[in-house]
């Protein structure tokens, strides 16, 4: 296969296998691009080409990660690979517009009484809300989202609907529940490395919390924080909050350990053992006599 274009500035959006027809792009809701097929609303991510918790992963001189991208037909025999030095690369993945109606619904949900509404004055309703208007002029069904977080009641042909906080908080807590069981590995290695010290590591239980948090710290971006602080009342961080205790504990003895280590180098190194000093022996001067003038030299001449 050889390169039949070579683009700096490629956008690809990746989208599941099964789509056959065009996407219909409507406007940005609070930072997210949604895109809707068949009745079907997708959210599109972009990639930034990093990975914040892998720290083997190759990054060019300055740091960056490499925004290099080849695409090539199933046929190895058709010249159509492509590559690109400066990607932007986009997933597709599918959005549950329940999180709009979550937003459609907080200010119902602040008064004192909520009242039972039928779809159709719902359909009323939402022409105020130019986002689920879109939804609907594009053929997506918003019943089935209602149901997930509503109280309902068929009467006369026609159902009524009432948003449930219970509802809303059960839907909730089933997504954070299976989150936290579907987590990316790279994501629950790097939290187990921030929890851990030298010798002190969390208990599987401890991980458990740590996981969960995770799993509504990342439903927050999608919902009000009048849904999320009811959510949280559902998990205890008792554990994971005792186990804190105790970490900060063993940080703060570790830190005065190290830097004991680095007060004591560091006078070893400013204030060195002095060499010690060879003493010099000092020999006495012997005096030099005159041949013929010394102490015995009478007594051997008067023998002779």
């Amino acid at each position: 296969m050889t390169v039949t274009t070579n683009e700096d500035n490629i956008r690809l959006i990746v989208v599941p296998g099964n789509i056959q027809t065009p996407f219909k792009t409507i406007k940005p809701y609070k930072g997210f691009q949604l895109v809707v097929n068949d009745g079907l609303v997708y959210e599109l991510n972009k990639t930034n080409f990093r990975d914040p918790h892998n720290a083997t992963q190759k990054l060019t001189k300055k740091q960056q990660p490499l925004k290099t991208i080849f695409l090539a037909a199933l046929d190895a025999s058709m010249d159509s690979l492509m590559v690109g030095n400066n990607c932007e690369l986009w997933i597709a993945t599918k959005y549950n517009p329940v999180y709009l109606l979550l937003d459609f619904f907080t200010d119902a949900l602040s008064r004192e009484h909520v009242r039972m509404v039928s779809f159709q004055d719902l359909l009323e309703q939402f022409e105020g809300c130019e986002t689920l208007q879109e939804l609907l002029e594009n053929g997506v069904d918003l019943q089935k989202p209602l149901l997930q977080i509503c109280e309902s009641v068929d009467e006369n042909d026609e159902t009524f609907y009432k948003p449930s906080m219970q509802k809303i908080i059960g839907y909730l807590s089933s997504k954070v529940n299976h989150l936290a069981q579907n987590l990316p590995s790279a994501l629950v290695a790097s939290a187990k490395k921030k929890l851990a010290l030298p010798g002190f590591e969390p208990t599987d239980e401890v991980l458990q919390v740590s996981k969960k948090q995770l799993a509504i710290e990342l439903i927050s971006s999608y919902v009000d924080a009048k849904y999320l602080n009811d959510l949280k009342k559902l998990y205890s961080t008792e554990i994971l909050d005792s186990y804190m205790v105790e970490y900060k504990r063993k940080e703060q003895s570790t830190a005065l350990a190290e830097e004991n280590i680095n007060t004591l180098n560091g006078m070893n190194a400013a204030n060195p053992k002095k060499r010690k000093v060879e003493k010099k022996v000092v020999r006495k001067e012997v005096k030099k006599v005159a041949v013929g003038k010394g102490a015995l030299d009478g007594f051997f001449k008067k023998k002779v």
